[in-house]
């Protein structure tokens, strides 16, 4: 992976990350979250779309 495209994608990933600990914190909602992940730049790149958006959330929550 090139140097752009690895750092695209860590930070998508932290963005990520960061919103799906708001959900556990309860600092957000599941739609909020979901909404806010969509909008991330280059969060394609994690294999996250608006398919499998709230999968992956239901995933980190249940992993909590």
């Amino acid at each position: 992976m090139g140097k752009v495209k690895s750092w695209a994608y860590d930070e998508a990933e932290a963005r990520v990350t960061q919103t799906a600990q708001a959900l556990k914190d309860g600092i957000c909602t599941k739609q909020e979250a979901i909404e806010y992940i969509l909008q991330i730049d280059n969060v394609a790149l994690l294999g996250i779309d608006t398919d499998n958006v709230e999968e992956y959330l239901n995933t980190e929550v249940a992993n909590a």
